[in-house]
């Protein structure tokens, strides 16, 4: 949309393909909608040099996803007029949830206050599937109503849970 052409150094670049290894694999791919900030210098010669960007994959209607499976949900949340949120992670230490890191939705039109929302994607690490029983575990143990989606058990979507009229999010 600008006309003439960013150039990005190499080093810079190699960063953000570790950065945003997986975003970049979505443009690159096709599929998927991609949003980014972008802070570039002019040069002496007139030409615009990136300094930094942010990238984040982001669903139809701009809810950001970090998957082709959460851009399924958050579009299923919007079509059916759902009452939810997307907590983002802003920092890799985020300790949402006890150090668990934070749902992928909240969903807050169903017969509990909250419902935590998850979607389990990675297939076959061990690493992943330790995570996934200790999330399962915590939301039991803090007695909240979850809705999940495991991959490694289907790869079609699961009924969204009942929404009950009149429930709003908190303010």
């Amino acid at each position: 949309h600008m006309g003439q052409p960013v150039y990005c150094k190499a080093p810079l670049l190699a960063r953000l393909e570790r950065r945003f290894g997986r975003v970049l694999n979505t443009l690159s791919s096709g599929e998927g909608h991609v949003v980014g900030i972008f802070q570039v210098e002019g040069t002496t010669h007139g030409n615009l040099q990136l300094i930094d960007a942010g990238l984040l994959r982001v669903s139809t209607r701009f809810i950001p996803v970090e998957s082709s499976y959460e851009e399924t949900v958050a579009d299923a949340l919007v079509a059916a007029g759902r009452d939810f949120t997307k907590p983002i992670r802003l920092e890799i230490s985020d300790d949402t949830l006890a150090g668990k890191g934070p749902p992928d939705f909240i969903l807050y039109d169903t017969s509990a206050r909250r419902c935590y929302m998850e979607i389990f994607g990675v297939q076959g690490r061990e690493d992943y599937d330790a995570r996934k029983k200790e999330k399962r575990r915590f939301y039991e143990q803090k007695g909240v109503m979850l809705w999940d989606w495991d991959l490694s058990s289907t790869a079609e979507m699961p009924t969204l849970p009942t929404r009950v009229e009149g429930r709003a999010s908190p303010t």
